[in-house]
Parts: C-alpha cells; structure tokens; sequence
C-alpha cells in the first residue's frame, strides 16, 4: 500500500458512507482493482478503521442532537414518541449481533467484485420500492418503535459488501412511514453506535493486523475519510430534499452492469469458440447476463448481445429442449435490462423541477408515447443502440408501467425467439 492509495480509500469512504450506494462495495472494488495484497481480514479491519472517519463526522455534523441526548438521555421526543436514545440503542442490536457471530464469514466470502454488484442491484431496488411507497402512503417525521425495527433490520443487512448500509437503513425507514429527510437522518444518526461498535471490535481484536499496515496509512486514510465525511452528509442532506433518491438506484443499476460486464465479458466474448461440449447452465447464465447489459444503460453498445443469441442457437441447434429454455432465459435479460433504463427515467421525470423549455419537449414526447409508444417500445428494442434509448424515453415521457412491460417483453420475447430459433434452423440446415 502507498499514501496515495490510503488516501485514495479514506476519500472514497467518505464520500460514499452517507450516500446510499455502499461504502464497504466500494471499498472492495477499489481495493481488489488496485490489486493490493492483503489478506481480507486485514483490508476488512484496514476499512472499519476508515469507517472511524465517518463516525466522528457523525458526532461533529449532529453535535446538537447529541449533546440534547446527552443532557437529556430519557426524555420524549417532542411528539410523546420513546426517547431517541433508547430507539438508537435498540436499533443497534440486530447489526451487533449479525457484525459478531457472522464477521469471519463475511470477510471470507463476500469480498468480490460480482458479490458486489448483487448487492448494489438489491440496493437499488429496494430505494426503488421505497420511493414507490412513499408516494402513495403518507409519511411521517416522528420515530416510534416500528420504525426503528425496520430500520434496525436495514442497517443489519448492510454489513455485506454491496448492501449499502445507509441505503437499507433509508429505505426500511421510509417502508415503515418516515420522510425520505427524516429516514436519511435517522440512518445518520444510528451509523454512529454501529461504527462506534465495529471500531472498539477492530482496535480489541485487529490490532496487529493494523499494525502490519502501517500507522502513517492508517491516519492519512482516516483524516480522509473524516473530512470527506462531513462534504457528503451535507451534501447528500440538500439534495435529497430537492431530487429525492432515484437518481442513486440508477447508479447502482448502471455500477453492478458494469461491474457484471467487466467480470463475464471475456467469457461472454469466448462462448462462440467453446464448443459443443459446454454445460447449458454455462450458455443460459452468459446469454442472460449479456443480454442483461445489451439491454442497461451505457452498456448497450459494449457487449455482443446479438452475437451471443446467435452462438448459444448455433451450438444447441440439435437440443431442441435446451433451446426452448434459452428463449425465457434471453428474454428476462432483456427485460430487466429495459427496466434498468426506464424506471430510473420515470422517477426522474416526477421528482426533476424541469425548466420550461425542456417541459415543452417532454410534452411533445409524452403524446408521442401515448399514441405510438406500444409500437415503439415493442420494434425499438430489435436494435441495440435504440433499445437504451427507448426504454430512458419511455420512462422520461411518462408512459405507463403496465403497457410498457407489455409492449417491451412481447417485443424482447419475438426478438430472442427468431434469432435463436431462426440460428439453430440455419446451423441444423449447415450441419445435417
């Protein structure tokens, strides 16, 4: 490790504490693309020590509410709800609890760039749900007991690379009736017995492991972390005000495309020079993936989407069964690749205060959609590079969610169908 890596991680972890997109899955990516060569015990103890940052950020940006706690520690909130103090303690046991008996494993197992992108996904989707219920149930700003289970239940999620702590937190906040404003502080506030806890963990039990770092590394990296810290909670805390949080599950959406991309592409781009002999769980997994980031945003135009449907056809033209599984395998890729572009634009579309001449634009497209949207969600995604641009438009333009789905899977379905079945026809017909 150099001080530029340990100053490159401490600001990372900073940044990416408070916003709701896993500072722990960054960390790991970071750490295994920098190629560093620690054991994961080490680098898990090397990251808690960065986590140390953001808890005095914690302490310092909320100083106020804790020194009210502190002078008060057992009087009510406001509204006649449990003192905050006991609703923080209580909280904190689910993620102690999964942070003691399950640590070892974690740390052995989840370190990896594709464990990662599984949790950024899960991340993203339950941002999304909770945006969704919020919209329709009313919210509230006073933290009672059942918000501090579902929050407590978030937080403990969010010890696994990927599964943004904060995100969970905000999100189960929010599933439980709180204010977006209100769940993001809530989240904030109980980080800091959770990081207090895995820090006394580290120092107690890690100590040589951090020495094996070196002490220069670990200061620079947690001065980093502190003062990126306090940047990002005011900065996410402004911003949530105005745009919501959609914007973050469409860059979760759009890091584990990547992320996925980048650890299967080179299988993806082998699988025509593999042969006959291989498994078709091989064949279905790359075809759905590839067909999965053909489909994302962003990565539409770097992955062979096509190229794959037409080998998986080629080399299971005489496995008629196997075939036929292909065809909704390919498809659901599509599909949820559609997905990746549309419902992040449609939140946008409610939550962005446009300026005039770009809701002028977005009224022209919106009567586009409603009148021939059907049509263009249905042939537009038989063309790679409109298929991200059809799925983003139709979410910009407003157009509803069930025609979309119905239009885009029919049109995914008819797509997958006639180059897979139309290659093992032409393979048959060459290799008979």
């Amino acid at each position: 490790m150099t001080l530029y890596n340990s100053l490159l991680l401490g600001l990372l972890q900073g940044l990416t504490e408070f916003l709701p997109i896993s500072s722990s899955g960054h960390l790991v990516l970071m750490e295994n693309y920098l190629g560093l060569s620690f054991d994961p015990r080490v680098l898990q103890h090397f990251d808690i020590i960065l986590h140390g940052g953001s808890l005095i950020a914690i302490l310092i940006y909320f100083q106020k509410t804790w020194l009210t706690i502190l002078r008060k520690p057992f009087a009510h909130q406001p509204d006649g709800s449990p003192p905050l103090l006991i609703i923080l303690l209580a909280a904190c046991i689910p993620v102690a609890l999964v942070g003691t008996q399950a640590a070892g494993w974690i740390e052995m197992n989840t370190r990896t760039p594709l464990f990662v992108a599984f949790g950024f996904i899960a991340t993203g989707s339950i941002l999304i749900a909770s945006g969704w219920y919020e919209s329709r149930f009313a919210a509230r700003e006073s933290l009672g007991w059942k918000q501090a289970i579902g929050a407590s239940i978030g937080q403990a999620l969010g010890v696994l690379p990927g599964f943004s702590r904060s995100g969970f937190t905000i999100a189960s906040g929010r599933l439980m009736g709180l204010t977006a404003h209100r769940a993001t502080e809530f989240a904030f506030l109980l980080g800091a017995p959770a990081l207090g806890g895995a820090l006394l963990l580290t120092l107690s039990t890690g100590t040589q492991d951090l020495i094996s770092i070196g002490w220069m590394f670990l200061v620079v990296g947690f001065t980093a972390s502190l003062i990126s810290s306090l940047l990002a909670i005011h900065f996410f805390l402004v911003m949530i005000r105005k745009y919501g949080i959609w914007m973050w599950s469409a860059y979760l959406f759009v890091a584990a495309a990547l992320i996925i991309g980048d650890e299967m592409l080179p299988l993806i781009s082998s699988l025509p020079h593999l042969g006959d002999n291989l498994e078709l769980r091989i064949i279905a997994g790359v075809l759905f993936i590839a067909m999965l980031l053909e489909a994302a945003p962003f990565t539409s135009l770097f992955v062979p989407g096509f190229t794959t449907m037409v080998a998986a056809g080629a080399i299971l033209h005489n496995q008629p069964y196997s075939l036929a599984a292909c065809i909704p395998i390919a498809t659901c890729g599509l599909v949820i690749g559609n997905l990746l572009g549309y419902i992040p634009a449609r939140q946008a579309f409610v939550k962005i205060r446009w300026k005039d001449s770009a809701d002028k634009k977005l009224m022209r497209a919106e009567q586009f959609f409603r009148k021939w949207g059907i049509f263009a969600v249905f042939f537009g995604g038989w063309y790679a590079p409109f298929r991200t641009f059809i799925s983003v438009a139709a979410g910009l333009s407003n157009m509803r969610p069930i025609p979309y789905i119905i239009a885009m899977t029919f049109g995914a379905l008819a797509w997958t169908t006639g180059i897979i079945v139309g290659t093992a026809l032409i393979a048959g017909g060459i290799f008979s």
